[in-house]
């Protein structure tokens, strides 16, 4: 069933948003300085994500989530079990599955930025937007933080560099994730 809901809510969608391609790595091209700003989001992300899981350990409403992950990382947690693969073609498998999250990123990220950036208002707003994603309430608040730090990058420079600061940040999130299936 989340394999079906995963197909739906990110393969698809990325695979009619590949026309994109070329103006997403433009985008990256033209705000590359805003890659600067990835490891202190991420960073800043991991610090207020550890409160937020001592959190999540005294306030156990705070572990609600659609999925309890975010949609885009399902396949990272533990591709080759999901799909019974094992060896040799589970981590074929696996790697395909990061090349896809990344495709994800890259293409949807940017819209994130566009969209998102122009208020404080929509900052909360896209960040409560991560439920939809699956993610859990404890999760929200270095969401929002991370959004801040975007929204500085946005307001400082552009929307190529907010984007290339949230790709960025995000590439090592995923990183992450993937190493920890390991």
């Amino acid at each position: 069933m989340e394999l079906l809901f995963y197909l739906a809510m990110i393969v698809i969608p990325t695979l009619l948003a590949l026309k994109e391609l070329p103006e997403r790595l433009r985008s990256l091209h033209r705000g590359c300085r805003g890659f600067l700003y990835s490891p202190v989001a991420f960073i800043i992300g991991l610090f207020t994500l550890a409160i937020s899981e001592f959190a999540a350990e005294a306030l156990p409403f705070l572990k609600w989530g659609l999925l309890g992950y975010n949609i885009v990382t399902l396949p990272l947690m533990d591709a080759s079990t999901e799909a019974g693969a094992s060896g040799l073609t589970g981590q074929i498998l696996s790697f395909a599955f990061l090349l896809i999250s990344i495709l994800t990123i890259m293409l949807f990220n940017f819209w994130e930025e566009k969209y998102f950036r122009d208020s404080y208002k929509l900052v909360v707003i896209w960040t409560f937007t991560h439920l939809i994603m699956g993610t859990t309430l404890y999760a929200l608040p270095p969401i929002f933080c991370q959004g801040l730090i975007f929204k500085h990058v946005y307001d400082k420079y552009s929307v190529d560099h907010s984007y290339a600061a949230h790709f960025g940040t995000n590439i090592m999130l995923i990183s992450l994730a993937f190493l920890l299936s390991y």
